[in-house]
């Protein structure tokens, strides 16, 4: 093999390196620190590859290159938001890939030796495990994003399979090629050359468009999300606003009533005078809310949904011990935790037939620490392991109901936790009081 064609597949081999660290590291951290532009984040990574692999020592050994590789790969860890161990676990684990991708790929090759029995092939053996290796570690890089988005995957199946097929098969074609060369790079000729060093610019490519095709699916899916949760705050606005209605309602007609229970009183006529009172009384239960914890967001939706439950023939049992005073987190949050929660457990009760077994019991508590939310409901018997997917007719603009929770329960650094039964559904969730 001519010196200048060896310097251009290790110059491609640093570069497709470096590419494939980015990859790994923007997978793995996401977010950089804010001082890194987008000028910035290239201009680094390339000075230090230059730096690097100019400052490699000749002939060093084994340990040498792989400690020198660990120190580049943790310099590059500087441009991202995340702890000292985390940084140390992902440069080591991607150490681990190339180890493990070079085994792989000079396995592959000495394969191939012994099927063409090249005299040629032993020269050229380094360069092509390189090549090879960088498509190998590629693809574990990809498994690692797969594992990471693994539940985003079903949304974006075709563009994850490709994203993972477009490397085997380029896999595939450079050993084809190989072997159709008998095992040597100069015989292929230069066309040959350049198609395996674009054959691996594809792939970069190929990954480049559709990494950006996902991020846009995953745009369109969190403006789905958000347009749904607009429209269920809208609604438990409305629903909070109906509540203020009634209640200033009964405020306005208080005078009146005043006036003739003073009347009755004066008159001496107490038995009209009480079963205007009991009719009061009754008329305000139906009106005012049916929680009165003096926390607003949670007595008009547990109210709310207390009224709705009752006209669904649903047991509503309630047991709210809280400290408002204590309470610091964000009523938008609090009111789609709860809203959503409350809305599933209904849900739930109403698909069953027998009304006798509709049941939901709703427990909110506050500790020192953390707000408890328990919702235990009746719900179909289904499978105990079967997981837990909408059967809404629109899946788009539903389903998001408990991830909604979930992330919510991450914002504040805290926990929810469902569990299925044969005929029940438990949720769970604390909600960390905000320090201030």
């Amino acid at each position: 093999m001519s010196e200048s064609t060896q310097l251009i597949f290790t110059i491609a081999a640093s570069v497709f390196d470096m590419i494939i660290t980015m990859i790994y590291l923007e997978i793995v951290f996401k977010n950089r620190k804010n001082w890194v532009s987008i000028p910035v984040y290239y201009l680094f990574y390339i000075g230090i590859s230059t730096v690097i692999w100019f400052a490699r020592i000749p002939n060093s050994t084994w340990l040498g290159n792989i400690l020198i590789s660990l120190l580049q790969i943790l310099i590059f860890t500087i441009l991202y938001e995340s702890k000292l161990i985390a940084k140390l676990f992902a440069s080591i684990s991607l150490m681990v890939f190339s180890m493990i991708s070079e085994v792989a790929a000079n396995s592959i090759l000495m394969g191939i030796k012994s099927i063409s029995k090249s005299e040629t092939f032993e020269g050229d053996m380094y360069l092509y495990t390189v090549m090879l290796s960088k498509l190998i570690k590629f693809i574990m890089v990809l498994v690692v994003l797969l594992i990471l988005k693994r539940n985003a995957v079903r949304a974006d199946f075709k563009n994850y399979l490709c994203m993972i097929i477009v490397p085997l098969l380029s896999i595939f074609i450079i050993i084809a090629i190989t072997i159709e060369s008998k095992g040597t790079i100069v015989n292929a000729g230069f066309t040959t050359n350049t198609a395996i060093l674009g054959i691996l610019v594809i792939n970069f490519i190929v990954y480049y468009l559709l990494n950006n095709i996902i991020q846009a699916n995953e745009i369109k899916q969190i403006q789905a999300r958000m347009e749904t949760q607009f429209m269920f705050q809208e609604k438990k606005y409305e629903q909070t606003s109906m509540s203020f209605k009634s209640i200033s309602g009964i405020l306005h007609d208080t005078n009146k009533h005043l006036v003739y229970l003073r009347e009755c009183v004066i008159q001496k006529d107490y038995n009209e005078a009480i079963e205007y009172i009991d009719k009061a009384i009754n008329n305000l239960g139906d009106s005012y809310k049916r929680i009165n914890t003096g926390y607003l967001v949670i007595d008009a939706l547990v109210s709310n949904a207390y009224n709705n439950a009752e006209i669904k023939n649903i047991k509503f049992k309630t047991d709210i011990k809280i400290d408002k005073s204590k309470i610091n987190i964000e009523r938008y949050d609090l009111s789609v935790v709860l809203g959503n929660l409350l809305d599933n457990a209904i849900e739930a009760c109403i698909k069953i037939s027998n009304i006798d077994d509709r049941f939901i019991r709703v427990n909110i508590f506050t500790n020192e620490t953390a707000l408890i939310i328990n919702i235990l409901n009746s719900a179909v018997g289904n499978n105990l392991f079967t997981k837990l997917k909408s059967d809404k007719s629109n899946k788009i603009m539903h389903g998001y109901g408990l991830s909604n929770v979930n992330l919510i329960a991450e914002k504040y650094g805290g926990s929810f936790i469902t569990e299925r039964k044969e005929s029940k559904f438990e949720a769970t969730i604390v909600l960390p009081f905000v320090n201030e």
